[in-house]
């Protein structure tokens, strides 16, 4: 104990004597004193280079392996960065990165590789890795597809197609297809599906379609073309020529085609719509004319035509013009029948119009001699030219635009003449009177 107090005195003497301030002597002695206690201030930890990269897997891509690893720890190296060496049966190669994975790229096709990964440093390399596992480049590029079957578009067609029975020894990363005609070279489409639309094609061109396959080591061979085909479009669009009314509430529609822009026409429908709160009907067929049934009876329509081929649909022709839905004109009901000179005057009730305007009215008397009419836009109607004394059997039938409707009821009238002047056979005079007597001649 002893011996400590004068080393630590001793110390003290000596900073004292150094910093010559006698009067600060006990303090600086202290401080001193402090100073012996804690020692020199220790040095830093000092960086060291990385630890290696671990858990290395080398994915093949054509001729490259796409490295995968996790880094080790970079025990507070500055400048770290990564290095992979692939060596194997063929050309060696080597890339480096940030950090993973890294693309090692020029490798030999077909051959096997193992890959390890050294991190570099401003400290100095790491040691390297564990080899990844053996790996075995693609051989070629993939062999053809085989196209299945084409649907026609609209300036365009679907090739649907089936992946090669050998791949090369590399996934296949996609496809692309290539349509040409005499005049037309559109650019190939690609994509990853097993079916591809080319379109753009010019209508009318006849085209053969191909496809190839793409792996790593490039795009393979191209398949055998397809049948050939003629690019098309949905037909043009019809014209409608005419509207006939038909018993019952139909519409006969006649229509002229359009083009049928290469590829034949398949059918035609027809939708008359009314604009009067009739109900919408629609019907089909292989040709004009198409006669649209159970429309609203009294409702207005008009009508377009729609033609279909195995692209599309045509846009609509123009509307036909108006025309009412209807049926036959109903039954009219004969009212009298009055007997004129070698004529008869018949009066009658009209039945129901059918949704439609009657357009005339017939009047028919028959008899044994034969038949008489006479027609007019309402009633009454004479008939003339009857034979004197002949029994007739008289009906009214009215029309409208879809024909005639049912005849009335017959009434039987005797035609007749005025009566022929009587003979007079004498006169007797009398008181403030004359008697005359006469025979008839004729009853008429």
């Amino acid at each position: 104990m002893s011996k400590s107090r004068n080393v630590m005195a001793a110390t003290a003497q000596n900073v004292t004597t150094t910093l010559r301030r006698p009067k600060l002597r006990g303090v600086v002695a202290l401080a001193a004193l402090a100073v012996g206690l804690v020692g020199p201030a220790l040095p830093a930890h000092a960086a060291a280079a990385p630890d290696a990269p671990t858990a290395v897997v080398a994915t093949p891509s054509g001729t490259s392996l796409s490295v995968a690893f996790t880094p080790g720890s970079t025990n507070g190296a500055s400048g770290v960065s990564y290095a992979v060496d692939c060596t194997g049966t063929g050309p060696a190669g080597s890339a480096s990165g940030s950090g993973s994975p890294i693309v090692v790229s020029g490798l030999g096709k077909g051959q096997t590789y193992t890959c390890t990964v050294t991190a570099q440093s401003d400290e100095g390399p790491s040691a390297a890795s564990d080899p990844s596992d053996p790996e075995q480049l693609a051989t070629t590029a993939p062999g053809a597809p085989s196209i299945d079957g084409i649907t026609l578009g609209s300036s365009s067609v679907t090739v649907d197609f089936s992946a090669p029975a050998d791949n090369g020894g590399d996934a296949i990363t996609g496809y692309a297809v290539t349509c040409d005609s005499a005049g037309d070279h559109p650019a190939p489409v690609s994509g990853a599906g097993m079916s591809l639309t080319v379109g753009s094609l010019v209508t009318g061109d006849s085209y053969t379609c191909t496809v190839h396959a793409t792996n790593g080591v490039g795009d393979g061979s191209e398949s055998a073309p397809s049948e050939s085909f003629v690019a098309a479009t949905a037909p043009g669009a019809p014209s409608v020529t005419s509207v006939t009314q038909i018993n019952p509430n139909s519409l006969r529609v006649a229509f002229t085609p359009g083009s049928d822009n290469n590829d034949p026409i398949t059918g035609y429908r027809v939708t008359c719509t009314s604009s009067n709160g009739g109900i919408t009907r629609t019907k089909s067929g292989g040709d004009s004319p198409i006669t649209v049934t159970n429309l609203s009876n009294a409702k207005t329509y008009t009508c377009k035509v729609v033609a279909s081929n195995s692209i599309g649909n045509s846009p609509a022709s123009n509307a036909s013009d108006a025309k009412p839905a209807a049926v036959l004109p109903g039954q009219p009901s004969i009212t009298s029948a009055t007997r004129g000179s070698n004529s008869v005057r018949v009066a009658f009730t009209p039945g129901s119009t059918g949704g439609d305007v009657i357009i005339d009215n017939t009047v028919t008397c028959s008899s044994v001699d034969g038949d008489n009419t006479a027609s007019g836009a309402s009633s009454p109607i004479v008939v003339g030219s009857l034979v004197n004394g002949d029994s007739y059997d008289c009906v009214v039938v009215s029309t409208n635009h879809l024909g005639d409707g049912p005849p009335s009821t017959a009434t039987t009238v005797t035609a007749a003449t005025t009566p022929e002047a009587p003979d007079i056979d004498g006169v007797v005079q009398g008181d403030n009177n004359v008697t005359v007597s006469f025979h008839a001649n004729g009853t008429g």
